[in-house]
């Protein structure tokens, strides 16, 4: 499996430097392939979170296409695409995003009951990862009583749900320490060798050990790093 961006831009509206409007991401080609592990580096505000939620599905390019396979995401309905990219990708957001009334548990398999796909063996895998990423202990308790590291986690276990075909990580290891920052990676480079396609963006170089490829971003425009 394959996704490409062709060309992919963003623009937002707002005055700068003379102009109406700026380019948070310009004239990106990347291609991401089954099997590789790929880290994303750069400062804050350089682009790379634009740049994956238009990879995810998340935010239309203003110049460009996505493509996964031969499926453009951005002609698709916004019902379809949301459909699709449920099946087909896990996001792990740089920010907190859990529902406060659901427990550690039941927010990691929202994905599967959002569109009533959860089954006894997508509770016995939810249970899996939440062992594998160190806080199966907390399938009960709510985001409310857990650290940052903890909520991280949890998002981890939530993108990987669904088996799906692409993950794209923003900031993964943010909030976790040197010993959770390793059990992370370890598993998205698992997960990648299971022939998923693993995007990360991060400042963190410890994923560079991990990474097959790395490509640094500044002012919107990425090279690839020798």
């Amino acid at each position: 499996m394959i996704l490409k961006a062709e060309s992919v831009g963003r623009r937002f509206f707002r005055k700068r430097n003379g102009s109406n409007f700026f380019y948070a991401v310009q004239d990106v080609a990347l291609t991401l392939r089954s099997g590789q592990l790929v880290a994303l580096f750069g400062r804050s505000g350089s682009g790379k979170s634009t740049l994956l939620n238009m990879l995810s599905g998340l935010l239309a390019p203003s110049d460009g296409c996505v493509l996964l396979d031969n499926t453009n995401l951005y002609q698709m309905e916004d019902g379809a695409l949301s459909q699709f990219r449920n099946e087909h990708f896990g996001v792990i957001p740089q920010g907190q995003a859990a529902l406060q009334s659901l427990t550690v548990l039941e927010n990691v398999l929202l994905p599967c009951t959002l569109f009533h796909d959860s089954t006894p063996q997508t509770e016995a895998r939810a249970m899996a990862l939440l062992e594998q990423t160190g806080i199966g202990d907390l399938r009960d308790v709510r985001p409310s009583e857990l650290s940052g590291g903890e909520m991280r986690r949890m998002a981890i276990a939530r993108s990987l749900i669904r088996n799906p075909d692409v993950i794209l990580a923003d900031e993964p290891t943010a909030d976790l320490d040197d010993e959770n920052t390793k059990v992370v990676l370890k598993l998205l480079k698992t997960v990648a060798e299971q022939g998923k396609i693993v995007f990360i963006a991060t400042h963190d170089k410890d994923t560079f050990d991990y990474a097959d490829a790395v490509y640094h971003m500044d002012a919107g425009k990425i090279k690839k790093e020798e």
